[in-house]
């Protein structure tokens, strides 16, 4: 996959205060949820960015999410879903498909999952380093559909360049094993 056409997904009165004010973290792990169902059934033909989120004290995804795909017709098949998802869709505005510019003017932005081990994990000094060092990266909280539980996806923005290939996780993220860099559009 390589990113030729990208999709935005805000989500709705989230840049707002007072009546009808919306807090955007739970809608976007609950987008980050559905989309991941769709990604499952297209390994490797979506990314994502959140070109608005913040990192440091006060981490934040931002109110953004931005679906990147090589041909129309896989963000034509994200619009579809969402548009039947009751869950989502009285909460976002989905946007209309563009196309990636061919020399983005400002460059390009890894989004990358940064992988914290769980409680049970036998790294117990590696678990403690990523802890540490996740404080300041926003996260969404996803369930997990095999089990139930919750867990956190920390998201790492990170200086890149053009890809050859775009390999993206189950999450649209690229991976420390795998990374691939988006345009800033």
């Amino acid at each position: 996959m390589l990113p030729k056409r990208f999709l935005d997904i805000e989500v709705r009165g989230a840049a707002s205060h007072g009546p009808g004010a919306m807090a955007a973290i739970p809608v976007l792990s609950r987008l980050l949820s559905a989309l991941h169902k769709i990604f499952d059934s297209y390994p490797g033909r979506f990314a994502i960015a959140l070109p608005r989120m913040r990192t440091g004290r006060a981490r934040h995804p931002g109110n953004l999410m931005r679906v990147f795909a090589e041909h129309r017709a896989d963000l034509d098949i994200i619009s579809a879903a969402l548009a039947t998802n009751d869950r989502i869709l009285g909460y976002v505005r989905i946007g209309v498909t563009l196309d990636v510019p061919e020399e983005p003017p400002l460059g390009w932005v890894e989004y990358r999952r940064f992988r914290v081990p769980g409680r049970t994990s036998r790294l117990d000094k590696c678990r403690e380093y990523r802890l540490g060092a996740s404080e300041e990266l926003p996260y969404l909280r996803i369930g997990s559909a095999s089990n139930g539980q919750a867990f956190s996806v920390h998201i790492a923005a990170l200086p890149g360049s053009r890809p050859q290939i775009c390999e993206p996780n189950g999450y649209g993220l690229s991976t420390a094993t795998r990374p691939f860099a988006l345009p800033v559009v």
